[in-house]
């Protein structure tokens, strides 16, 4: 099961696209509640992917500069570059090569671009949710820039990632790919919430919102709850979401 949302087709302010690949999981994605309210290449820059395979759920965002083709040929030569089958844990130096591969990716269809483009550059962060052959269920995110993995459990919001001020589209080594890449992997437990964003979320609401804002919804709601609390902050930014409700009996 493969579903994506490209903002270069979400331009209209206001408008919430969501769709729900399974009971159990939502991806989302809006132009902004409000108009952005800085310089801008394109309206919708952002991008919104999910894959399953079995018991592995893969979600991935990014989030575009200057452009939406970059962060759309990222998140294309991400998934590309999986392991097919994917597995249940990827581990960092996997990780590395998968977004170092993407980042190629990137730089040959930026080459192709003329004007303002032609400068499009992108974080992206990879969210996997497996179980491991213990029987675990654990989330492993990778990710360079300040795209964010949050779970939230008992209504509490804990950000899993880390923000950094970095992009992808630039030429970076393999060594350089492992210096910018953040690698986490938490364990996760019956009724956690894990939430995949881009930046027009994080920067215009707080962790200590978003719990209670989706505390005991399914993920379609959820989507579109986060949603309305950036818009709430003033968001004028794209918003790219994927929401997975984890379960002791599912993914």
């Amino acid at each position: 099961m493969d579903a994506i949302l490209l903002g270069r087709d979400f331009t209209d302010v206001g408008v919430v696209e969501v769709l729900t690949p399974a009971d159990d999981l939502a991806i989302g994605i809006t132009r902004g509640p409000h108009p952005k309210r800085y310089e801008y290449v394109d309206p919708n820059e952002d991008v919104v992917a999910v894959v399953r395979e079995g018991g592995v759920t893969a979600l991935v965002v990014a989030d575009g500069h200057n452009g939406h083709e970059g962060s759309h040929a990222l998140v294309d030569g991400l998934l590309d570059a999986l392991p097919d089958p994917l597995p249940a844990r990827l581990d960092k130096r996997p990780a590395v090569i998968a977004f170092h591969q993407a980042n190629e990716h990137m730089r040959a269809v930026r080459r192709q671009l003329t004007g303002p483009n032609r400068g499009t550059r992108s974080t992206m962060v990879l969210a996997i949710v497996a179980r491991g052959d213990d029987g675990a269920a654990a989330l492993e995110t990778a990710g360079v820039g300040d795209s964010a993995v949050i779970v939230v459990r008992d209504g509490v919001a804990t950000q899993v990632t880390r923000d950094r001020h970095r992009f992808m589209g630039d030429r970076l080594s393999a060594p350089e790919m492992a210096g910018s890449l953040d690698h986490t992997v938490t364990e996760l437990v019956d009724g956690d919430l894990v939430v995949v964003a881009s930046d027009g979320l994080t920067n215009f609401t707080h962790l200590d919102a978003i719990g209670p804002a989706v505390a005991g919804l399914a993920p379609k709601a959820a989507v579109r709850a986060l949603v309305d609390l950036a818009g709430q902050g003033g968001a004028g930014d794209n918003i790219a979401l994927a929401v997975l409700a984890h379960t002791a009996r599912g993914t």
